[in-house]
């Protein structure tokens, strides 16, 4: 939402060592580090046996069969000209990404897929494809390469949370991962982690039938071919670690500026992991320097859910004025933010008086509130929760620019869609369809506040003129003995309608009791009508 959704494909992380994209190499050039390194282990070499050599011919081997799995792990098509066509920016950018590496897609059909690996063409019979969605969070490909001796291989790529736990590994591998991840988030990079395992034919075969008997049933075949799909999406081998860089779209920090002096506060639901949604948080002003974070995350069990809960809580309460409802440490005021996680919050008792009332006593003394790791459900249930437990009740408007974001947009009080990268969906499901989001300033600061306004004087002018007519026949109802008679003729009565509802809506439509350019200059003009 906040950002392009024009995804690059910019650097990985291979055991341990760090590669960069960079810019497209000639078709002859094979000076990349990262060519180089396959390239050099083909060679014949006469010190093979040492140590130094086996770990370079493993290394090259990683390298090769995590280029190989995402020019091949995928859904993307190309067409005849050369362009490719893919259902998300991200995948996108990874197969682009990887071609510049001379790992192309050639050619993709229903049953097979060919690809160029490092100059040598190679063809894939595709045996199965398991399916992204927000709650596997990964998607991974079954196939069979054409060789004499045909080999069959399962590919898979998703979020690092859950494929690091799909992938046999050491303590030592999970903490060089870990850290090779936080790298990355630190900087805004959004991440995947890529994976493969060899099959033999037998457990391919087998596997494949029950993937069959699966995607024809009849009833339940979502829930079928998931469980099909976890079956044999086990015991991999993590190759390595891709980073997209998706920058910010333009003016959004100012925006998130402005919509904090008209006294809006912005709650950020995102499925990113948490070190990458701080990151860009911070670089769009939901968090700032001074800004005190309290975390309530990576909790894994539902008392100390509660009990980090109930501390956050503590905490703000015990230091709120109650006179101005600010947050005070140390005698001065102090903007405070909370940061919470998917995998956490599902700890939290949306039955529970309490967990209600300290999530939304907590969420009212923040400048913002940044939840990461969520699944579309997770933030619909945020939405609602804050729409109807709020006191006051509040009005929350949700924008989003892709699927996942429908649900929480239905939720919303207003719901406003991104025409985006990712499809129309959003926007479709929506009350209001932008192209940015820095047009949400306009829509609130300015046309928000106009037909605030405007409703306001249309409800109480139609009010009083219905008094007029209302009253005068109830009173005339006592000199008529309470006959029914009307005091009006009938084209009388019409024409009051008439003559007096013109003008109030011409003044619906046409009022502006302040210039667009002075509301986007001063943002807090929405908060003081208010």
């Amino acid at each position: 939402t906040l950002t392009r959704n024009e995804m690059n494909f910019v650097e990985f992380i291979v055991d341990g060592k760090r590669y960069s994209v960079g810019e497209m190499p000639a078709a002859e050039d094979n000076s990349s580090p990262v060519l180089q390194a396959i390239l050099n282990c083909r060679l014949p070499d006469k010190s093979l046996g040492s140590d130094s050599s086996k770990n370079k011919i493993a290394h090259a081997d990683k390298l090769l069969n995590f280029l190989r799995t995402l020019a091949v792990c995928h859904t993307v098509v190309r067409e005849k000209n050369g362009t490719y066509r893919a259902e998300s920016p991200d995948e996108l950018a990874l197969v682009e990404g990887v071609a510049k590496f001379h790992c192309d897609l050639l050619e993709r059909s229903t049953a097979t897929l060919t690809v160029n690996i490092i100059g040598e063409k190679k063809e894939f019979t595709v045996l199965a494809v398991n399916a992204f969605n927000s709650d596997r969070k990964r998607m991974s490909i079954v196939v069979r390469d054409s060789s004499d001796d045909p080999e069959y291989y399962l590919m898979c790529k998703g979020a690092d949370n859950i494929i690091m736990g799909l992938c046999s590994m050491t303590d030592a591998e999970k903490d060089q991962a870990n850290s090779d991840l936080l790298e990355f988030a630190n900087v805004g990079l959004r991440t995947l982690c890529v994976s493969m395992k060899k099959l033999s034919q037998k457990e391919a075969l087998d596997w494949c039938a029950k993937y069959r008997a699966a995607a024809s049933a009849v009833n339940d075949r979502a829930n079928r071919l998931e469980a099909v799909a976890a079956e044999i999406e086990v015991d991999m081998e993590l190759l390595g670690i891709t980073a997209i860089e998706d920058r910010l779209q333009d003016e959004v920090p100012e925006v998130i500026a402005e919509l904090a002096q008209a006294n809006i506060v912005v709650w950020m639901l995102t499925g990113d992991k948490e070190e990458t949604a701080v990151s860009i948080a911070r670089s769009c002003n939901l968090l700032t320097q001074t800004t005190k974070t309290h975390f309530i995350s990576r909790l894994t069990t539902k008392e100390a859910y509660a009990a980090r809960l109930k501390f956050v809580y503590d905490d703000v309460v015990s230091h709120t004025d109650e006179a101005t409802g600010l947050y005070m440490e140390d005698g001065k005021p102090r903007e405070i933010a909370i940061v919470m996680d998917g995998p956490s919050y599902k700890f939290f008792d949306d039955e529970s008086k309490l967990h209600r009332l300290w999530l939304l006593t907590i969420g009212r003394s923040c400048r913002s509130v940044i939840a990461c790791r969520l699944t579309p459900i997770q933030k619909q249930m945020v939405v609602r929760l804050v729409k109807k437990d709020s006191v006051p009740q509040a009005t929350c408007l949700s924008i989003g620019d892709g699927a996942n974001d429908v649900s929480m947009i239905r939720e919303a009080n207003v719901g406003v869609g991104i025409f985006g990268k990712e499809g129309r969906q959003a926007a479709n499901n929506a009350d209001f369809a932008i192209g940015q989001f820095k047009f949400l300033r306009r829509l609130l600061l300015v046309h928000g506040r106009w037909n605030y306004c405007r409703q306001s004087r249309v409800f109480l002018y139609s009010m009083h003129k219905n008094m007029v007519v209302t009253l005068t026949l109830f009173w005339y109802s006592y000199y008529s003995a309470v006959s029914g008679t009307s005091c009006y003729e009938s084209w009388v009565y019409t024409g009051f309608n008439f003559i007096l509802g013109l003008p109030i809506i011409f003044y619906g439509i046409m009022d502006m009791d302040l210039s667009s350019t002075f509301m986007e200059a001063h943002p807090q003009v929405r908060h003081d009508l208010l």
